[in-house]
Parts: C-alpha cells; structure tokens; sequence
C-alpha cells in the first residue's frame, strides 16, 4: 500500500502563504531555462511549482532555500494542480508508461505516476506530465526531501496567488 495516510494529511494555506512572503522577501532574481540556486541544504518544508512561470520555489527552514526552472506537462499531458505529498522517493526510477524512460531522483506526487525528476529542459512544457527539474536541482532535492514534504502545484503565476481565506485544505493524490 502507498502510504494512503498521506491523502489524509491536512495543512493550513497559512503556512504556503507566509512561505511565499519569504520568497518575495529575498529579493533574488531567476534566471531562465535550466538555472537553479540552492542557498541551503536542511530538511525541505514544502515546494511550490508555478505551471505559468515555469518556475519552482522550495522552501526549508521556514525561509526560501532554493528555486529552479521547470518543464511541466505539455498540451494533452497536463500537469495536475493542487496539493500534494511527496509520497515515494526512487533514484534510479524508469516509465513504466513511456518506454522505460529514465527519471533520475523520481519524487512520486500521484498514484498515476506523476512526480519531480531529473529531465530535459526545453524552457516550456513538454513533458508527460511530470514536473523535469535541472538534473543537480533534482539531486538536491532528493537528498532533503522526506515523503510527505508538501507540493503545491499552481497554474498561475506565483505573485498572482490571493492570500488564504480559511485555514484547512486537503492534500489531492490522484
């Protein structure tokens, strides 16, 4: 069993919005395509994805500690959105969809398959799905995440996120 209490887990917005504060706080500017920036290795807290920006944002110790550009799912093969929990962690994981293809330091977010990985970056979506990351990011992330560290997928643009009207939320695995 994939570790179904994970579905469960309930998390208040509260905490995503003052971890986006932070990363608006910094004052770091990003740069395009494969770029990444790690500041600090500590358990990671959550991680924000922006389908829009292309663009991910990971957080620990309650401060921004990282972010990297992306490549999400392309037309057809969407990336989901909403919150998620890392629930499985593979170093060497294969497709067992799309002809074995190697997805290096593989965190499951679904059942269906969809996760963060090592992958081509083309500076737009075009993946299966799944989120690529820069291959030393995905790496990164591998060693400090833990299963049930929280991804919260949006379709917008980070800055365009309204503050939280209610705590509570459910964590989506599909």
């Amino acid at each position: 069993m994939k570790k179904a209490w994970l579905r469960q887990i309930r998390v208040g917005p509260l905490v995503v919005f003052v971890l986006l504060l932070a990363s608006f706080a910094t004052g770091h500017t990003r740069e395009p395509d494969d770029a990444y920036v790690w500041l600090k290795s500590c358990n990671v807290d959550c991680i924000l994805i922006s389908i829009a920006d292309q663009r991910m944002d990971v957080f620990g110790d309650h401060k921004l500690i990282g972010w990297s550009s992306i490549s999400s799912g392309r037309t057809g093969f969407d990336t989901p959105t909403g919150l998620f929990a890392v629930t499985d962690k593979d170093l060497l994981h294969r497709s067992n969809l799309y002809h074995n293809a190697p997805m290096p330091f593989f965190l499951r977010l679904t059942d269906g398959g969809v996760g963060l990985h090592a992958g081509y970056l083309p500076g737009y979506p075009a993946s299966h799905g799944c989120i690529r990351l820069p291959p030393e990011m995905a790496r990164r992330l591998f060693e400090n995440v833990q299963d049930g560290t929280f991804v919260e997928i949006i379709s917008g643009p980070i800055a365009s996120l309204a503050p939280p009207q209610k705590a509570g939320g459910t964590v989506a695995n599909n």
